[in-house]
């Protein structure tokens, strides 16, 4: 082990440690937060507040409005295509889901023997496409994927 990761990893750690009493504060102040603002909008409403200047800011009543589907996706696509809302209506692939299917093929491949122990994992997924799925072999470059290495931080024994 070479003696110069010794000291990085520590402040690498002492930083870990900084950074989660930092984003606990921050959870327990945004609670704070949003208890005050429960308690503040129906002040404003009642009292007919628009905003108001204090300690050199200005609070104000912010209306934003919301929609989303009262019944599932099939009954909001055909009310959109009926209402003229066809180009909000988009097909996508979830990226983490996408990943935990490739994940699995990758495992698949590597379990059933399809490759060796060291194949990158675009090899991976080709076999295991090309044994499950051979009509999609041909397509399968149409998926990347990578592997990402970070280093991380768990409580020691």
């Amino acid at each position: 082990m070479s003696g110069d990761i010794v000291p990085l990893l520590k402040n690498y750690v002492k930083l870990h440690q900084e950074i989660e009493e930092a984003k606990a504060t921050l959870s327990g102040l945004e609670l704070r937060k949003a208890e005050l603002e429960e308690m503040l909008i129906p002040l404003f409403e009642r009292d007919g507040i628009q905003n108001m200047k204090i300690e050199g800011r200005v609070a104000y009543l912010h209306q934003q409005l919301f929609a989303s589907a009262a019944n599932g996706q099939e009954p909001l696509v055909d009310f959109l295509k009926s209402a003229g809302g066809e180009d909000m209506i988009k097909e996508s692939v979830h990226a983490q889901t996408l990943s935990s299917w490739a994940r699995e093929l990758v495992k698949e491949a590597h379990d059933q023997g399809l490759v060796k122990e060291d194949a990158t994992p675009e090899k991976a997924l080709a076999a295991a496409i090309k044994s499950s799925h051979p009509k999609a072999a041909a397509k399968v470059g149409a998926l990347k994927v990578f592997e990402k290495y970070s280093v991380r931080i768990r409580k020691g024994d």
